[in-house]
């Protein structure tokens, strides 16, 4: 048997580089499982798990905490018989349920054979909010379990509260900026704004090599000013409800004035999985026949940054 356990185990199977440091599990002569100061564990030999993919991910994630990276690695290893044996010898057990939601999610298939798992046991969640920062609580009704990471199973970054961050957390930097905020008056506040909005056109065009005029880079800088208010309704700015047209892009015909006599077209489509917004936007004192020539693009993925 490996000294090494868990995630160490699963990362020496794999070759793969040392991703770990001091995070390990590894056998030792102890009575039962030792905690070190680093976060890597020693573990007697009674509670060592069977040098298989399976047992090793079991083991991991009841003892070490969840990393999905890892547990992708080990799990799309594990055949579907012995994923379906492990959940029938207790179907209602904590991690081997986790274990059974992250099997599909990265097979991107049920189990075969067990079209209603039957789970009778509470919801689970997928991160222990007091071990890790958590999103929205996204529940399984087949496994009963309430996957609560930062993302989606696709990408989601895992963050756990060590000591320097929960205190960190504890100084609440965000309330004492929303305090100072307030105590600012509002034209104060606008200058740095406008700033900001002024240099992410000039990184935006500089992306592309491109030197904007004055009058196009006023432009787009009033339409990022005008990206500020999400919540602003369809027809009076240039926010839109984030509407999802899959596979197609679609001119949605919604144009309404931002600022500064500045108007704008939203479009939305998808790409490469994503759902991106797209603004043309124009002077509304030109004439219609040059508005898009004398407008530009603003393209962005919903919630991401802007792109011209």
């Amino acid at each position: 048997m490996s000294t090494s356990l868990g995630y160490a185990w699963i990362q020496t199977e794999l070759n793969a580089p040392d991703f770990l440091g001091e995070q390990q599990a590894w056998l030792s002569q102890v009575s039962s499982v030792q905690h070190l100061p680093g976060g890597g564990l020693l573990v007697p030999a009674r509670l060592a798990p069977e040098a298989n993919w399976l047992a090793q991910a079991l083991f991991a994630i009841k003892h070490e905490g969840v990393r999905l990276d890892y547990l992708a690695a080990a799990l799309r290893r594990v055949p579907e018989s012995e994923m379906l044996a492990a959940f029938q010898a207790t179907p209602n057990g904590t991690f081997v349920r986790k274990l059974c939601f992250l099997w599909e999610a990265f097979h991107q298939r049920a189990l075969a054979k067990l079209d209603d798992p039957g789970v009778t046991a509470a919801y689970v969640r997928m991160f222990d909010p007091a071990s890790y920062l958590t999103g929205t609580s996204r529940r399984n009704p087949r496994w009963r379990v309430d996957f609560n990471g930062l993302g989606d199973i696709a990408f989601c970054p895992i963050i756990r509260k060590t000591a320097a961050l929960r205190e960190a957390l504890s100084r609440n930097v965000l309330a004492k900026a929303a305090e100072l905020a307030e105590s600012i008056s509002q034209h104060l506040l606008e200058r740095p704004l406008s700033w900001a909005c002024l240099s992410e056109t000039e990184g935006s065009f500089a992306i592309k090599g491109e030197t904007p005029t004055q009058d196009k880079n006023a432009l787009f800088a009033k339409l990022l000013d005008a990206k500020r208010d999400r919540e602003q309704p369809a027809g009076q700015g240039c926010a839109v409800p984030h509407g999802t047209k899959p596979f197609a892009t679609r001119r949605l015909g919604r144009a309404g004035p931002c600022s500064g006599g500045v108007f704008c077209i939203c479009d939305h489509s998808s790409l490469h999985g994503r759902q991106w917004q797209t603004l043309a936007f124009f002077d509304s004192s030109l004439p219609r026949s040059v508005r898009p020539a004398a407008g530009g693009l603003l393209a962005s993925p919903l919630g991401g940054h802007a792109k011209t």
